[in-house]
Formats: C-alpha cells, structure tokens, sequence
C-alpha cells in the first residue's frame, strides 16, 4: 500500500461521510417541516372541535324547532284575535268621520 493509495482511500472516506452528512441534513430538515406541518394541523384541528363543540346537537335542534311551531301557533291565534279588534276600530274611525 503506497501512500497514494491512502491518500486516495481517505479522499474517498471522506466523500462518502459527507454524503451521509448531507442525507442527514436532508432528512432531518424534512422531518423538522412535517414536524411544523403536523403542529398546524394539530392547531386547526383544536380549533375546529372547538367550532364544532359549540353546534347545536340534533335534539337541541328538535327542541327549537318545537319551539317556532308553537310560536307559530301563538302567533296564529294572536292574528285570529285581533281580526274582531280590528273590525271594531274601523267601526268607531268611520263613526267619528262620519259623525262628528
């Protein structure tokens, strides 16, 4: 073994931990960006749940809606009574035209 040899030996020894140095670097960077992709979507995912916590459920929905029918119903009955208030208004203004 010459020292060319060695020298040629240790020349390529320390091409090939430089490409292990550099693969890596590569890796590790990529591990680091999924690593911040993965906080992100972990961040947007609590948030959505949050959002999503505060939705009504279906039997909170059935409930309301329950309840506007028979607001609707209140409101019906409401209009049917003032039909003869309303008619009894209209008599006492043509009066007082009419009359007075």
């Amino acid at each position: 073994m010459s020292i060319e040899d060695l020298r040629w030996g240790v020349g390529l020894l320390q091409w090939l931990v430089m490409g292990a140095i550099a693969l890596y670097a590569h890796l590790m960077g990529r591990n680091a960006a999924n690593a911040a992709e993965v906080a992100a979507l972990r961040q947007q995912l609590a948030a959505l749940e949050e959002h999503v916590r505060h939705l009504p459920d279906q039997e909170l929905v059935h409930d309301l809606a329950g309840d506007v029918k028979a607001v609707k119903a209140t409101l019906d009955a409401l209009r049917e009574a003032l039909v003869p208030l309303t008619t009894t208004v209209d008599r006492i203004n043509n009066y007082l035209l009419n009359n007075k």
